[in-house]
């Protein structure tokens, strides 16, 4: 049903969210809960949509355990996440993991339309997202329209056309539109206006992990702080402490669930000091304790 205004907060499985449907029409959005097959090998959607949305949309989302893709064809939206807001205009891809608390709505009030993506979490996925957050961050102007839309046109058609999805075509669409960002987000990086900051985000993801001052980070520079950190935002669409804060967090999470490692052992192990930092980075970013976030991403993988 086009059109229809509700507001909901979900609180389901650990995953939050908040959001206002102000669908319009011409939105098409298709779920996919329960693919007809489960292998490690292949990638999952857990929605697809193409959605043009009124002023009253509201979407808010932390801790899922799904990756959004959100590339806007017309109109503007402001998209937050901890510490970062950005205006995203026609041909503005999103990247981000659904644990991030984040939120999506229109920006002046006007309609916004975006295809979207909402892909389960694996391994695979995983490592194309490292990649893409580490050249990129999560926003990626001017993105190739061709290089994400008919994916999503593909898809969308594949699950209406069938009542057991052919599950291995999409997760081959799905593999070869990640590739495609991957491939884009890395020929950019090569391609950077500025190789001082190409420097410095190989130095930062060669040491976050450990004790990381600003000191250390402007000796791999000639450039004056304020300078290096413009440059730096320009480029990378975040902050040097908003990378940082990021990667730590990515890893720390992958600690949590993949090993029984004592909290502190975790914080020391990506460079914070001590567990009261780790606390503070787990709730600004997912509203969780990591105690909370184990225990909860934990049950979910058994």
């Amino acid at each position: 049903m086009f059109g229809a205004w509700h507001y909901m907060q979900v609180d389901t499985m650990g995953v939050k969210a908040k959001f206002n449907d102000d669908f319009l029409k011409g939105s098409l959005t298709l779920y996919n809960y329960n693919p007809s097959v489960s292998r490690s090998f292949l990638i999952y959607p857990q929605l697809v949509g193409h959605q043009i949305v009124g002023p009253a949309y509201y979407n808010e989302v932390e801790f899922g355990n799904t990756y959004m893709l959100n590339f806007t064809v017309s109109g503007s939206g402001e998209f937050r996440s901890p510490g970062l807001t950005q205006t995203v205009g026609p041909g503005d891809l999103i990247f981000i993991h659904n644990y991030l608390h984040h939120s999506l709505k229109p920006s002046k009030g006007k309609p916004w339309e975006f295809y979207c993506i909402h892909i389960f979490d694996n391994d695979i996925v995983s490592r194309f997202y490292r990649s893409v957050l580490a050249k990129q961050g999560f926003l990626i102007r001017g993105f190739p329209k061709q290089k994400v839309v008919p994916a999503i046109l593909s898809i969308l058609d594949k699950l209406e056309e069938q009542t057991e999805h052919d599950d291995f075509a999409i997760s081959k669409v799905l593999y070869n539109m990640l590739a495609d960002i991957t491939e884009e987000a890395e020929s950019r990086a090569f391609k950077s206006f500025n190789p001082a900051v190409d420097d410095v985000v190989a130095f930062i993801k060669d040491n976050f992990d450990k004790p990381l001052p600003l000191k250390a980070i402007l000796a791999k520079t000639t450039y004056s702080k304020n300078h290096l950190e413009r440059l730096f935002k320009a480029q990378m669409n975040m902050t040097i402490q908003e990378y940082i804060f990021y990667l730590r967090l990515l890893r720390s999470q992958e600690l949590l669930v993949s090993t029984d490692m004592p909290l502190k052992e975790i914080a020391d192990k990506v460079g914070l000091s001590e567990y009261r930092s780790l606390y503070h980075m787990f709730k600004k970013a997912t509203g969780f304790s990591p105690d909370e976030y184990r225990r909860v991403a934990g049950s979910k993988k058994a």
